[in-house]
C-alpha cells in the first residue's frame, strides 16, 4: 500500500492515460476509475472529472468514438503527441527527445502498444516509472507548457475533453499531496 501512495502526482497521472487512447467499450468505466482514483489527493480534479464522465455518459460508443478522432486522430483538434508543442514539427531536437524517451521506456521494459514514444497516453502512463528527478522534469519543463497548450485548443474548440485537460493541469498544479505512512 505504501508504495502505491509514495508517489500520488505519477500515479494519478497515469490513472488518465487510458483515457488519451482510442477508446475501447470500457471507455465510461475508465473514465470513473480515473475520477475515483484522484479523489482522496485531488478532490478539484474529481469534479472536473465527473463533468467529463456526465459527457461520455450521454454519448453512444460511436459517438464517443467519432468525437475522440476528431480531437485527437484525423486532423485533429489537439495533437498528442508532446513533442509538437515543445520542438514544432520539423526539429531534430524532436527527434532526440522522442529516442531518449524510447531508450527510457526500454530500460524499465515498458512497451509502446503501437504510438510513438512522446504521446501524451504513452508519457502519462509511464509517468510513475520516472525516478523523483525525472519525474519532476517532465512536470516543469515537458507538460506544464504542453497540457497547457493542449488545454487552450481544446477550450477553443469547446470540445468535451477540455474538462479531462483541465483535470491533468490542475494535478500538476496542485502541490504533492502529503501521504501519511501506515
Amino acid at each position: 500500500m505504501i508504495t502505491e501512495l509514495r508517489r500520488p502526482k505519477a500515479r494519478a497521472l497515469a490513472a488518465f492515460a487510458d483515457l488519451l487512447k482510442y477508446p475501447r467499450e470500457d471507455y465510461l468505466e475508465k473514465c470513473k476509475l480515473a475520477k475515483s482514483s484522484v479523489e482522496i489527493f485531488y478532490p478539484q480534479v474529481s469534479q472536473l472529472m465527473a463533468v467529463f464522465c456526465s459527457k461520455i455518459k450521454e454519448l453512444s460508443f460511436d459517438q464517443t468514438e467519432e468525437i475522440f478522432t476528431r480531437t485527437f486522430d484525423m486532423a485533429p483538434i489537439c495533437n498528442p503527441y508532446v513533442t509538437t508543442y515543445l520542438y514544432g514539427d520539423e526539429n531534430f531536437e524532436r527527434g532526440t527527445f522522442m529516442t531518449l524517451l524510447a531508450q527510457r521506456y526500454k530500460e524499465s521494459n515498458f512497451e509502446l502498444t503501437g504510438e510513438l514514444p512522446d504521446h501524451i497516453a504513452v508519457i502519462l502512463e509511464f509517468a510513475p516509472q520516472f525516478d523523483q528527478d525525472e519525474f519532476n522534469e517532465l512536470c516543469e519543463f515537458c507538460l506544464k507548457h504542453t497540457l497547457g497548450e493542449m488545454t487552450n485548443s481544446l477550450d477553443q474548440a469547446g470540445s468535451i475533453y477540455s474538462n479531462l485537460f483541465k483535470s491533468l493541469m490542475a494535478i500538476l498544479d496542485t502541490g504533492t499531496p502529503e501521504v501519511t505512512k501506515t
